[in-house]
């Protein structure tokens, strides 16, 4: 068995084990391994890591997250993970998250608005740096009350929380044009000669349904 199995057997090792191993004080070690500004550089730096590998060490993810407020982790929340248009989010969600070194995190709510707020307050339990709600807003107030105020208590924690879809209070918003777009199909269809439509617009308490009708009729 060699040391890195022996190592992953017993208990991890800790940053005072590896400060000790490359003779230099936790403070520099853990400078070295957790990302300071004040990163030291050259023969101490190469001790650290030389010893941080021997001893197959990682950083205590749960304790970073206590001493910065935050995790790396960012929550993208969709509506329906099969579906190509939050497929399609969440392929570029992931490709912008490798290159900022964030770790994304997806839930799909399968359509349930109760769920949605059920994964906001646990990535909020879990302080994730941001959350990102991908879908359309449903006519229930009651509930749009309640995500709302969970949203209010992410921000107020310290995280940050994105939109795609329709705006609410304190979050940053990805417009989706769907009146506009729905608008400017039936202006197109008018120019080719149609006159008469059927329009298959969805649930009624969707408001993305609700608006490209609207877009339409008008």
């Amino acid at each position: 068995m060699t040391q890195g199995q022996e190592r992953a057997l017993a208990a991890p090792a800790t940053l005072t084990e590896v400060a000790r191993l490359a003779g230099v004080s936790v403070a520099t070690a853990s400078r070295v391994l957790n990302g300071s500004a004040r990163r030291p550089t050259g023969v101490m730096r190469d001790r650290v890591l030389t010893a941080a590998a021997r001893l197959d060490y990682s950083p205590n993810v749960a304790a970073q997250a206590v001493a910065r407020g935050r995790t790396n982790i960012v929550g993208l929340v969709v509506h329906g993970i099969s579906d190509p248009y939050f497929a399609t989010i969440a392929a570029g969600a992931i490709r912008a998250g490798d290159d900022s070194g964030i770790v994304m995190s997806i839930m799909d709510t399968e359509g349930s608005p109760v769920r949605e707020i059920q994964y906001v307050a646990a990535l909020r339990r879990q302080r994730a740096r941001a959350v990102i709600l991908a879908g359309s807003r449903r006519g229930n107030l009651r509930l749009q009350r309640e995500l709302q105020e969970e949203i209010a208590l992410f921000l107020a924690g310290g995280g940050q929380v994105a939109i795609i879809g329709q705006q609410l209070p304190g979050a940053n918003t990805v417009l989706v044009e769907n009146r506009a777009a729905a608008r400017d199909l039936a202006e197109t269809l008018c120019t080719l000669g149609y006159r008469s439509y059927v329009v298959l617009a969805g649930p009624t308490n969707l408001r993305t349904s609700t608006d490209r009708l609207a877009g339409f009729r008008s």
